[in-house]
């Protein structure tokens, strides 16, 4: 599992990994609901960032940044 978290975090991750759009959503989701506490934990950042109020919607490069943005906060204790 880690070894696979590893590689979707790579820079080319998206042209490599046939599914990596899709475990990037669940990632963003789960980590947001389980341990942010938020289900919509990224919402107002992609809708503040990128004009966007859906993940689907989000580039490879926004999705990407979205993902580092909500690994990067802080989990609720």
């Amino acid at each position: 599992m880690q070894q696979t978290a590893r590689i979707n975090a790579m820079p080319s991750a998206p042209k490599k990994a046939p599914n990596w759009r899709r475990s990037t959503i669940t990632a963003i989701k789960s980590r947001s609901t389980k341990q942010l506490g938020d289900p919509r934990a990224y919402a107002a950042y992609i809708e503040t960032r990128f004009g966007k109020s859906s993940l689907a919607d989000l580039t490879d490069d926004e999705l990407q940044q979205t993902r580092v943005y909500v690994f990067g906060r802080t989990p609720k204790a």
